[in-house]
């Protein structure tokens, strides 16, 4: 009789244990193409990460390429506002000359007429 139980439910297990087998196999495919999917994903992440680091590096080289190009700049035009001043006093100084020869021009010539007059 024992045996017969046995039997009987095993009759009846059976579907149930094979579709319960076949889900089983079915959620492990799934769970290898996820586990697939997700080392695909981190190896693209990992290279990503790769490019990034590499453009950013590149990024600083240019940044510091330009930086020292502005600063070389910077420091020519320092300089060329320093020889603007210089050039500016200069030209003040030659028009205070100028206007110091005209100056004693005219009086030159009017020490002239003052003579020619006297002497008259």
């Amino acid at each position: 009789m024992k045996e017969s139980i046995k039997k009987a439910a095993r009759t009846v297990l059976r579907p149930a244990l094979r579709w319960l087998s076949q889900r089983f196999e079915a959620m492990q495919h799934s769970i290898n193409d996820i586990s697939a999917s997700q080392q695909l994903l981190q190896s693209r992440f990992d290279q990503l990460t790769t490019l990034n680091q590499t453009l950013l590096a590149q990024r600083d080289i240019e940044t510091e390429v330009m930086g020292r190009a502005l600063s070389t700049q910077r420091v020519r035009l320092d300089a060329l506002k320093v020889q603007q001043q210089q050039l500016l006093k200069e030209i003040e100084l030659l028009r205070a000359l100028v206007q110091n020869a005209e100056h004693n021009t005219v009086d030159a010539d009017q020490a002239s007429v003052d003579e020619s007059t006297s002497s008259q």
